[in-house]
C-alpha cells in the first residue's frame, strides 16, 4: 500500500523542490478512498514538521529545573529538560496537543491547547512544577536555658506537634530536629524538673534550616529543695524555746526546736520564705529567707511566746486582677500582742470563688485588734492591701472587697497632643503608689520611691527618665506612641500610654484685604497669622511681587507710584521655626482720586449782609493740602477750610460769584462756584399785630430812601368794615391816628394808600403823609382821606358816581395840592380824577377816560420825577378779550395824552 510509503528520511529541502514527486502524491491520494484509516497518517508523514519548545521552573524559588519528562498527548513526543531547563520537541506533526511536565519530587502539571502549524515552531510552552514537601525537608534547632542561671539544660524533650518529630538536648542545651517536612508547628520543651513552655508559629520553608528557637524554662521547686535552720528563743526570759513548730509560708513546711531551741525545716523547695513559730506559740516573722537548692538557709532568731489564744475565722474576696495573687498574708495587733512581734498567719486563697480563708489567733484577754491582709504575687511582691478592726465579740471576721492590685502605682501618661515637626514635646506623667491613699494604712516597711521610665515612639525599649520629659518631635508627620513605666520599691509596676500626634503645622496668614490708593499715598500692608502648633520666626514682603522679598516683619509701608490705573500685587511670606514657608497676596489699586468739591447752593442775599460761604469736598483717598476762594473777580486766597465770611455790597448785583478751589496730597485741585444775588429780600416784619381779624383788602406804601417808613392800611371784616392804617416802629405795628379811617359799615371794592413824598426842585424829602383812597359799595361813595393830625377827607365832589362798582383803584400823592386818583367805574366810565387844591372843584378828570368799561382790573402808579420835578401818571389794565383770553395794557398820560406803551 501507498500508506507504507516513508518519507521520513527524505530532506525537506528535496520535498519542497520536487514539484513531480507532489504531483503524484496528490494523483494517488486523489485515488484513495476517504475512509481509509491510513490516511491521517499519511498525511502527517508527508507534511513539513514543526516543533515544541520551553524552559521549566520550580515554582517556589523560579529556578529553572532539569531533568523534567516532557510528553504530548498524542503522536509520542517527548522531550526532557536540561541544566538551563529548557526543552525542545522536533519534528511534530501540525495539530494541537496538551503537553504534560513530569519530576519525580515535583506534581505534574500540563499546558493545553498547544497548537502547532504545519512547518511551524512554537516557543515559550514554559511551565512552573511545584515541589513535593517530602522531597524538601528542613531542620528546626535552637538552645534551651534555666531562667535564673541562663546555663543550658541537659535532657529537656522537644517535640513538634505534628509529624512525630522529637529530640532531646544535649549537656550544652542545644537541640536540633532533622528531616522535617515543611509546615508551621508548635514546639515543646518538657523536662521533669522543670516547668513547660512552648514556641508557637514555627515556620519551616522547604529546605530551610530553622534556627534560634529558642527556650526558657523556669525550674520546678519541687526538683531543687534545700533547707532552713535557726533558734526560737522565748521573748521574755531570752532562754531557748524546745518543742516549737517552726514553719514556713508559702508551702507549710515545718519543723521541731530541740531542747536547745534549734530547728530544722528539711526538703524545703527553693524560692524565699517566711518563718515564724506556729500552733500555741507566737513569735516575730522573719521575711525574705532565700533558701537554695542542696543547700541550708540561716534563719534570724525567732523570738516567741506561749500565750492563750481565741481563735477566730477570717474571710474576704477578691476583685480585679485575680491573676496577680499568689500568697494572701494576715497580720493581727493590737491589744496584748507586741507590736514588733506581730501575729502573721497564712491565708488560703480559692481563685474559683475569689475567695480567701483562714484562722488567726488573738490573746483571750484583750479586746479590740486590726487585721491587716496582704497579697503578694509570684515575685512576692505586696500587690493589695486592707485592713479591719475587730473585737473579742466578733464571732468572724469578714474583711472588706479589695482590688487584687490596689496597692500597685496607679499612672496617668497624660493627654495625647498634637505637635508640629520638630517641636520640643515635653511629657508630664503623674503617679500615686495606692499606700499614700486615704483609707489604707501604708505598711512601715513601705516606701513611696518610684522609679520612672520611657519607651519613646512605640519602640517598645525602656530607658530611664523623669516623669516629666522633653523630646523632640520626628520630622515627619506621624502618630508618635509615648509609653511610660514606674516601678514603686516593691517592684509593682504601672505602665501608660500617651499618643502625641506629629503634623507638618503649616501656618495661616492673611496678607489683609485688596485695597485702592491714590497716587503717592503711604500704603500700609498689615499682615496676620498664626501657627497653632509652633510659631512664625520672619516676615517677608515683597512689594511688587519681583521675587525679591524684604524680611521687614509683618507690618510695612511704601509709597504708591505717581501714575494711575496701576495695579501692585504685593507678596506676604511667613516662616514658621519648622521652615514651612507660605505665602498669600494683597492686590493694591493706585487712582487719581481728585476731589470733589461743593461751593454750596446759589442763593439770594441782602445788600450789605455779612455771608457766611460754606463749602465742603469729597475724597476716597488722600487729604486736603488747601483750601482758597476767590470772590467775584478777584483772586484766589487761602483760608484754612471751606468756610469763609464775606461783606456784601450796598447795591443790587444780579450775579455775585464765589469760587472754591480745593487742592490734595496728591496736587489734584478742583473748583466749584456758588453764586450769589445782592438785593432786597422778603422778610417778615413785625409778625402777627397787623390785624388779627378778617382783613378783606390791603395795601402797602414806603419810601423808597427810607424803608423803615412802611404804611399798611386793611379793612378789618371783623370790625364793621372799618378801614385802619398801622406804621412799622422798626419792632411793633403802630395805629396810625387815634381813630379808625372810616367807621363802621363799609364794604370795600377798592383801596389804596400812597405817601407824601414831598419831592421837588430835584429833591426830594419824605413828609410821612398817608393818603388813602378807598370805594364804599355800600354807600355808593369815593373818599380819599388824608392824615395830618388825623383822618380828613379831602375833596368835597364824589369822584364816583352813585352806583360806581369800583374795580381797580390807584392813587398817588405827590404834594397836598397834588393827589392822582385812578379807578375803574363799570357802571359809568373810567377816570383819572386828579385834586388840585381847589375849594370848588378840586378834583377833575385827567386827560379823558384811558380805558372802556370792559376792563376787570387797573393798577396805577406814578413816575415820581425825583430828577426834573416831572409826574407821569401810569396806568396797568387787564382787559377781557374772550373766554380765558386777557390783554394786559400799559399806557402813560403825558401833555394831557395817553399813549400806549405796549400790552401782552
Amino acid at each position: 500500500m501507498l500508506s507504507d510509503l516513508r518519507i521520513a528520511d527524505v530532506k525537506r529541502s528535496a520535498l519542497r523542490g520536487t514539484f513531480i514527486a507532489l504531483a503524484l502524491l496528490t494523483a494517488v491520494l486523489c485515488t484513495k478512498k476517504a475512509t481509509d484509516p491510513g490516511d491521517e497518517k499519511l498525511k502527517e508523514e508527508f507534511q513539513l514538521k514543526g516543533s515544541i519548545s520551553g524552559t521549566v521552573y520550580d515554582a517556589a524559588t523560579d529556578s529553572v529545573l532539569s531533568g523534567v519528562a516532557v510528553t504530548s498527548d498524542s503522536g509520542g513526543y517527548t522531550s526532557t529538560s536540561d541544566s538551563l531547563g529548557e526543552y525542545s520537541i522536533p519534528d511534530v506533526a501540525g495539530r494541537t496537543y496538551t503537553i504534560t511536565f513530569t519530576h519525580a519530587h515535583y506534581y505534574d502539571t500540563t499546558v493545553d491547547s498547544v497548537a502547532v502549524a504545519i512547518d511551524e515552531d512554537v516557543t515559550g510552552i514554559d511551565a512552573y512544577l511545584r515541589p513535593r514537601p517530602e522531597f524538601f525537608r528542613g531542620t528546626i534547632a535552637g538552645t534551651v536555658r534555666d531562667a535564673e542561671s541562663a546555663a543550658g539544660i541537659l535532657g529537656v524533650s522537644v517535640t513538634a506537634d505534628s509529624g512525630g518529630y522529637t529530640t532531646t538536648t544535649d549537656s550544652g542545651g542545644d537541640y536540633t530536629i532533622p528531616d522535617v517536612i515543611p509546615a508551621t508547628y508548635t514546639v515543646s520543651f518538657t523536662h521533669g524538673c522543670y516547668f513547660d513552655t512552648s514556641v508557637s508559629s514555627v515556620v519551616v520553608a522547604l529546605s530551610a534550616d530553622v534556627d534560634g528557637i529558642d527556650a526558657v524554662m523556669r525550674k520546678n521547686p519541687t526538683c531543687f529543695t534545700g533547707s532552713a535552720a535557726g533558734i526560737v528563743m522565748d521573748s521574755v526570759t531570752r532562754t531557748p524555746l524546745s518543742n516549737v513548730v517552726v514553719g514556713t509560708v508559702p508551702g507549710g513546711y515545718t519543723g521541731t526546736s530541740t531542747a536547745g531551741g534549734a530547728f530544722l525545716i528539711e526538703n524545703v523547695p527553693f524560692g524565699m520564705y517566711s518563718i515564724s513559730a506556729s500552733v500555741n506559740h507566737h513569735s516575730n516573722v522573719v521575711e525574705s529567707v532565700t533558701v537554695v537548692a542542696g543547700d541550708t538557709a540561716q534563719v534570724d532568731t525567732l523570738w516567741a511566746v506561749r500565750q492563750d489564744v481565741l481563735q477566730r475565722e477570717i474571710t474576704g474576696q477578691i476583685t480585679g486582677n485575680t491573676g496577680e495573687v499568689y500568697r494572701i498574708e494576715a497580720t493581727i495587733i493590737g491589744d496584748l500582742i507586741d507590736s514588733t512581734n506581730p501575729v502573721v498567719r497564712n491565708l488560703t486563697w480559692l481563685p474559683v470563688s475569689k475567695a480567701y480563708s483562714g484562722n488567726i489567733f488573738v490573746p483571750e484577754d484583750g479586746t479590740v485588734w486590726t487585721a491587716e491582709v496582704r497579697i503578694y504575687d509570684d515575685q512576692d511582691r505586696l500587690v493589695a492591701y486592707q485592713s479591719m478592726a475587730f473585737d473579742k465579740g466578733a464571732a468572724s471576721v469578714a474583711m472588706p472587697t479589695m482590688d487584687a492590685e490596689n496597692a500597685k502605682p496607679r499612672l496617668e501618661a497624660g493627654a495625647d497632643t498634637t505637635v508640629s515637626i520638630g517641636d520640643d514635646v515635653h511629657l508630664h506623667a503623674a503617679a500615686v503608689d495606692s499606700f499614700t491613699e486615704d483609707g489604707l494604712r501604708p505598711d512601715p516597711g513601705i516606701q513611696t520611691v518610684l522609679s520612672w521610665e520611657w519607651a519613646i515612639g512605640g519602640t517598645g525599649v525602656f530607658a530611664p527618665a523623669a516623669a516629666d520629659t522633653t523630646i523632640i518631635a520626628p520630622m515627619s508627620p506621624q502618630e508618635y506612641v509615648c509609653v511610660v513605666r514606674v516601678t514603686d520599691d516593691e517592684g509593682n509596676q504601672a505602665v501608660d500610654t500617651t499618643v502625641v500626634t506629629i503634623v507638618e503645622g503649616i501656618p495661616a496668614i492673611s496678607a489683609g484685604a485688596d485695597t485702592t490708593v491714590s497716587v503717592n499715598d503711604s500704603v500700609h500692608l498689615h499682615g496676620t497669622g498664626s501657627d497653632s502648633h509652633g510659631s512664625i520666626v520672619e516676615w517677608a514682603w515683597d512689594v511688587d511681587a519681583d521675587g525679591t522679598f524684604e524680611p521687614v516683619g509683618a507690618d510695612t509701608s511704601f509709597v504708591a507710584p505717581p501714575a494711575a490705573n496701576a495695579s501692585l500685587l504685593c507678596v506676604l511670606r511667613a516662616t514658621d521655626d519648622d521652615a514651612n514657608i507660605v505665602y498669600d497676596t494683597v492686590s493694591v489699586t493706585v487712582v487719581l482720586d481728585a476731589p470733589a468739591v461743593n461751593a454750596g447752593a446759589d442763593t439770594s442775599v441782602r445788600m450789605g449782609d455779612i455771608v457766611s460761604l460754606h463749602g465742603t469736598a469729597q475724597q476716597t483717598y488722600g487729604t486736603f493740602t488747601s483750601w482758597e476762594w476767590a470772590i467775584d473777580t478777584g483772586s484766589f486766597k487761602v483760608v484754612s477750610s471751606g468756610d469763609t465770611d464775606i461783606t456784601m455790597p450796598d447795591y443790587y448785583i444780579p450775579s455775585y460769584p464765589c469760587r472754591l478751589r480745593v487742592t490734595d496730597d496728591d496736587g489734584n485741585a478742583r473748583v466749584d462756584t456758588v453764586v450769589l444775588t445782592v438785593g432786597y429780600q422778603w422778610e417778615v416784619m413785625g409778625g402777627t399785630g397787623v390785624s388779627t381779624n378778617e382783613a378783606r383788602s390791603i395795601s402797602v406804601e414806603s419810601d423808597p430812601r427810607q424803608p423803615e417808613e412802611l404804611h399798611v392800611c386793611y379793612v378789618d371784616g371783623y370790625s364793621a368794615g372799618r378801614v385802619y392804617d398801622k406804621e412799622w416802629n422798626g419792632a411793633a405795628w403802630d395805629a396810625y391816628g387815634t381813630q379808625p379811617i372810616s367807621e363802621s359799615g363799609n364794604t370795600l371794592a377798592g383801596l389804596a394808600l400812597t405817601l407824601e413824598t414831598g419831592c421837588g426842585g430835584g429833591s426830594c424829602v419824605p413828609y410821612e403823609t398817608p393818603y388813602v383812597g378807598y370805594v364804599n359799595e355800600g354807600a355808593w361813595d369815593s373818599a380819599v382821606v388824608k392824615y395830618t393830625t388825623g383822618w380828613t377827607r379831602i375833596g368835597d365832589a364824589m369822584h364816583a358816581g352813585s352806583g360806581s362798582y369800583c374795580m381797580g383803584l390807584g392813587i398817588e400823592a405827590i404834594s397836598a395840592s397834588s393827589v392822582y386818583l385812578a379807578f375803574i367805574d363799570l357802571s359809568s366810565k373810567n377816570y383819572l380824577n386828579v385834586y388840585t387844591g381847589g375849594t370848588s372843584t378840586p378834583w377833575s378828570l385827567a386827560g379823558g377816560s384811558p380805558v372802556d368799561s370792559s376792563v376787570w382790573n387797573l393798577a396805577f402808579d406814578m413816575e415820581s420825577g425825583m430828577i426834573g420835578g416831572d409826574n407821569i401818571p401810569h396806568i396797568a389794565y387787564l382787559k377781557r378779550d374772550g373766554d380765558n383770553a386777557y390783554t394786559c395794557t400799559v399806557k402813560k398820560y403825558s401833555s394831557s395824552v395817553w399813549t400806549t406803551l405796549g400790552s401782552s
